[in-house]
């Protein structure tokens, strides 16, 4: 068993994840009507959503702390990148959606409401960013999460010893 699993870790993360999503294929296509596989997705999700918030404000808070010179050159990118790839995955979007069209009944649009105006979507976001740093994360607010990341790091960055750095 732990030879096994030592061959295991030895693959590449990026092939263990493409056996994974085959053998989540196979399992869906062969026993659709298990009750049993769909657990397995519901907790996978739920770990995600468990651990995505904390991931992100470590992370980012980590990148901040630890970025040597000029962190603005790096950052253009990073949201150049992240901007080109919503607009990708928007426009996938928009054309699979003409190419495969579905109908849905929404039966709680009733109860929702859209914003009033660019004003209260403007007073939301920065509602959402000086939200409390605990409440953001437990609530999955991103945008409170990368404001409070952000404090936090460049804080870390200026304030951190070399050593402290390292630890």
């Amino acid at each position: 068993m732990v030879t096994a699993f030592k061959k295991w870790q030895s693959i590449s993360l990026i092939l263990r994840i493409v056996c994974g999503l085959v053998l989540g294929v196979l399992l869906a296509i062969s026993m659709p009507d298990n009750g049993v596989v769909p657990v397995f997705g519901s907790l996978f999700v739920g770990l995600l959503k468990g651990i995505a918030p904390v991931l992100v404000f470590v992370l980012v808070i980590s990148a901040l702390a630890n970025a040597s010179g000029d962190i603005g050159g790096r950052f253009k990118t990073v949201v150049f990148l992240y901007v080109a790839g919503t607009l990708l995955a928007a426009a996938a979007a928009v054309c699979f959606s003409f190419a495969m069209p579905v109908g849905m009944v929404l039966t709680d649009a009733a109860t929702n409401t859209p914003p009033g105006g660019i004003g209260e979507v403007i007073k939301t976001i920065l509602g959402n960013m000086v939200a409390n740093p605990v409440a953001a994360i437990m609530n999955a607010n991103y945008v409170g999460i990368l404001c409070w990341a952000i404090i936090f790091g460049m804080g870390f960055k200026k304030l951190a010893s070399d050593g402290t750095r390292e630890m």
